[in-house]
């Protein structure tokens, strides 16, 4: 009687396997390290929010993906991207990490700049030898000045520190991305209330940022999905309105 009352059990489960068809699979996740600097990737004890942050998000959603996005410093960024750690990011193209990543997409464009304080124009490289320049860990935002041993290197976790080094004299100047850099000025300027006026900037070139994808997550990550779901994003204006969320 037991063994009659098991056969009945698998065929009724057979019968309803064929009836519903297989098992939905669940999305897979999308692990993605956002960069840790104002407005892109925002850290307000642990909540985290910022234009790129966000618009990962969407693009992981759109592409059928649960996102895990986190917002840490560049440099953790960098070493997760070696380490096959992370699916995703977004920022510029790094030398070191060509190896590492395929690009998805590319972002609109920034200015990338040698800033000072308003009394110091920097009109040319070499008002940069024998100072000090505020660099943000991990980063490669100019060869020239990379390899360029007269210029000292400080090395920052974020843009807000460069700022804070420059307003102490402890570094000369800050390297970057202009708009990241008035965005640190300006968040300092609200949290102390006071006034602070950079000089004029000496701009090194235009970068871009991209979507990258760890070659090593690629066999399980779809590329060309995520190339759809940005092209979508893209015709919506979905970064273009995060960039007006976020005072752009």
């Amino acid at each position: 009687m037991l063994d009659k009352c098991l056969s009945f059990s698998i065929i009724l489960l057979i019968v309803s396997f064929t009836q519903t068809g297989s098992v939905k699979a669940e999305p897979l996740q999308l692990n993605i390290y956002t960069i840790g600097f104002k407005p892109y990737g925002i850290d307000e004890n642990g909540h985290f929010s910022g234009i790129y942050f966000e618009f990962a998000n969407a693009l992981a959603k759109d592409a059928g993906y649960v996102d895990n996005n986190k917002v840490v410093p560049y440099a953790r960024v960098v070493s997760a991207l070696k380490q096959g750690k992370i699916d995703l990011t977004i920022m510029f193209r790094n030398p070191a990490l060509e190896q590492y990543v395929d690009y998805v997409a590319a972002l609109p464009s920034k200015k990338i700049v040698v800033i000072g304080l308003q009394n110091w124009a920097i009109s040319h490289l070499d008002d940069l030898a024998g100072q000090k320049l505020a660099y943000l860990r991990g980063a490669k935002f100019y060869e020239p000045i990379d390899t360029n041993t007269a210029i000292s290197k400080y090395h920052v976790v974020d843009y807000r520190q460069g700022v804070r080094l420059l307003m102490a004299g402890r570094v000369d100047a800050i390297i970057g991305s202009l708009q990241s850099i008035n965005n640190a000025v300006a968040s300092i300027q609200n949290e102390d209330n006071m006034q602070l006026t950079l000089g004029e900037p000496l701009v090194l070139e235009v970068k871009t940022p991209w979507v990258q994808l760890s070659k090593k997550h690629a066999e399980h990550i779809d590329m060309e999905t995520l190339k759809r779901s940005f092209s979508k994003l893209q015709a919506s204006q979905t970064f273009e309105a995060l960039q007006t969320k976020y005072g752009q």
